[in-house]
């Protein structure tokens, strides 16, 4: 038997919670449910492997060497900003 054609248990509780967020559901409605929320799943996990074999990391860094300057040619000064979660990220204190 494939492994496509076995049976899945859903437990009572993930059951209950999507009748309150979907209502009243059938099994062709579960199973499209599932699925959908699955290849999601599938798709994030193949995103982060293939962002570790290409050393990519998750930090967007921004170009911080761009030189504004106005309509008369005075400079003008542009704050990087700082996310958040970098002190924890980094271990770094403002």
């Amino acid at each position: 038997m494939k492994l496509s054609e076995r049976v899945a248990i859903i437990t009572e509780e993930n059951i209950s919670r999507l009748s309150r967020l979907y209502g009243e559901i059938d099994i062709n409605a579960l199973s499209r449910i599932v699925n959908n929320h699955l290849k999601v799943v599938i798709d994030e996990i193949e995103e982060d492997r293939m962002r570790k074999e290409c050393g990519s990391s998750d930090i967007i860094q921004m170009k911080t060497d761009i030189v504004l300057t106005d309509k008369d040619g005075k400079f003008i000064k542009v704050k990087t900003p700082e996310p958040e979660y970098m002190n924890e990220i980094f271990g770094t204190q403002r």
